[in-house]
């Protein structure tokens, strides 16, 4: 049982860190400055650190995080963002995925992993 939240922490955390690099290689892209690619470099070599050297994932755990972080993505997109604008609720697009992957995946992906295991 500790394993599996441990699991799960670690897939919370490699999914933030993938959140942060992407808005931050949005944000390099929108500004056409340099300063943020520092930040990507660091996300994304902290996913590719966890992803490899902290914990072993298998096929089936890597294709559902997969799925589940580009699902979560769209579904922000389209439904969750534009509704918390419509409360005035001032909170970024990436935000709102972050948080709103962190809700979702932290029972699915506690499911996979307790298959899994």
């Amino acid at each position: 049982m500790v394993q599996l939240f441990i699991n799960t922490l670690k897939w919370v955390t490699s999914t933030s860190f993938f959140i942060l690099g992407v808005y931050c290689l949005r944000l390099a892209t929108d500004e056409g400055t340099i300063k943020p690619i520092i930040l990507v470099i660091f996300s994304f070599g902290i996913v590719y650190w966890m992803s490899h050297s902290t914990y072993e994932a298998s096929k089936k755990v890597f294709l559902t995080g997969l799925a589940l972080v580009l699902a979560v993505g769209l579904a922000t997109r389209f439904y969750i963002w534009p509704l918390l604008l419509s409360y005035d609720w001032d909170i970024g697009y990436y935000m709102s995925w972050g948080l709103s992957t962190i809700v979702l995946g932290i029972p699915i992906m506690g499911v996979v992993f307790w298959k899994e295991g």
